[in-house]
């Protein structure tokens, strides 16, 4: 489908997957600066979500084996179509609401950008690194 809606100062777009590096990186400077570990439960880092955090650590996130569902079906299990947008607040409380995950976490690789999505969450709430204030 092709808009034609001009682009202005207020139009959003996806960063999709450009961002995963990025985010990767900032979590292994965190860990560099003795600020989190890779090994870390994902529970640690971010509150309000299900018992399966416990069971996750940030390296599983970073390396696509920590058996959350994909966005994609966590927001049609909700109503939504793959074509809707959401607000980060909404995929936020749709991971929130996922009761169980597809697989063990490292029993096997699928590629799931509700990972990155929370390990994003997990640098917002640390402190900023020294390499980023300079």
């Amino acid at each position: 489908m092709q808009r034609r809606d001009p682009i202005t100062a207020d139009t959003g777009f996806d960063a999709g997957s450009v961002s995963k590096q990025f985010t990767a990186t900032a979590v292994l400077l965190l860990q560099q600066e003795g600020k989190l570990s890779v090994d870390d439960r994902l529970s640690r880092h971010v509150d309000g979500l299900p018992a399966w955090s416990d069971q996750v650590t940030l390296a599983q996130l970073m390396h696509h084996v920590s058996g959350i569902p994909e966005t994609e079906d966590i927001l049609l299990n909700k109503g939504f179509q793959p074509q809707d947008r959401v607000k980060r607040a909404t995929l936020r409380k749709a991971i929130t609401d996922v009761e169980r995950l597809d697989f063990q976490p490292g029993e096997r690789w699928a590629y799931n950008n509700p990972n990155y999505f929370l390990l994003a969450e997990v640098v917002e709430r640390r402190p900023a690194s020294r390499s980023a204030a300079t």
